[in-house]
C-alpha cells in the first residue's frame, strides 16, 4: 500500500498525463482554426485564432485570469482548493493559449516582470483574492475545459484592472484588441 505522502504525487502524475493527452488530441472545447490579424496591430503581427469553435464572452476574465496565473506559474497555496489548476496543468495549457493568441507568451512575460517588479509576495497579498471557498467565483484555466485543466480563483474586476494597469500601455491595448477581435467572431 502506498504511503499517504506518495498519494498527492501519484494524483499529480495521473492528472498531468490526462492533461497532456488532452493537449495532444486538441482542446475538446476550443477547436482552433487559422489566424486573423488584430485590426490596428497588423504592423506588429498581432493575430488571434480565426475560429475557435466556441462563442466566447466579450469580457476579459476568461483569458486575463488564465494569463495572470500563467505568469505566476501556480495558484498560491492559500487559494488552492479541490479542482484548482496545478502547476503542471498551467504549464500544459500554454500551447492552447498560444494557439489562440499570437503574443500570449510575450504578454505572460510582461506580466511576470510586472509581478516581480511589484514584489511577488506583495502582489499575491494585495492583488489576488484573500481566500477561495466553494462559493468563490472561479474561471477555467482553459475556457470551457475545467475538468481537464482545472479552475482558477477569480480576482474582482477592479483588481484585474489594477493588475492590467501594471502592464505597459501597448501590452494592455494588445490584450484588449485581441479579446475583442477573437470574441467578435
Amino acid at each position: 500500500m502506498a504511503s499517504e505522502s506518495s498519494q498527492p504525487a501519484k494524483r499529480q502524475r495521473t492528472a498531468t498525463g490526462e492533461v497532456a493527452a488532452a493537449v495532444r488530441r486538441g482542446s475538446r472545447g476550443l477547436t482552433v482554426e487559422g489566424w486573423k490579424n488584430v485590426p490596428g496591430f497588423e504592423h506588429m503581427g498581432l493575430q488571434v485564432a480565426d475560429k475557435c469553435g466556441k462563442k466566447l464572452p466579450k469580457t476579459q476574465s476568461w483569458c486575463f485570469v488564465p494569463l495572470l496565473f500563467s505568469s505566476l506559474g501556480r495558484v498560491p497555496e492559500h487559494l488552492c482548493r479541490e479542482g484548482a489548476s496545478s502547476e503542471a496543468q498551467i504549464e500544459l495549457a500554454q500551447p492552447v493559449w498560444e494557439r489562440l493568441f499570437s503574443h500570449w507568451s510575450q504578454w505572460r512575460s510582461a506580466l511576470r516582470a510586472a509581478c516581480e517588479a511589484f514584489g511577488e509576495e506583495r502582489f499575491v497579498a494585495e492583488m489576488l483574492p484573500k481566500t477561495c471557498t466553494a462559493k468563490s467565483w472561479t474561471t477555467s484555466l482553459v475556457y470551457g475545459e475545467p475538468k481537464e485543466f482545472g479552475r482558477l480563483p477569480h480576482p474582482q474586476g477592479r483588481q484585474q484592472d489594477r493588475i492590467l494597469a501594471m502592464l505597459p500601455n501597448d501590452v494592455q491595448n494588445q490584450i484588449f484588441a485581441s479579446v475583442v477581435t477573437l470574441a467578435s467572431g
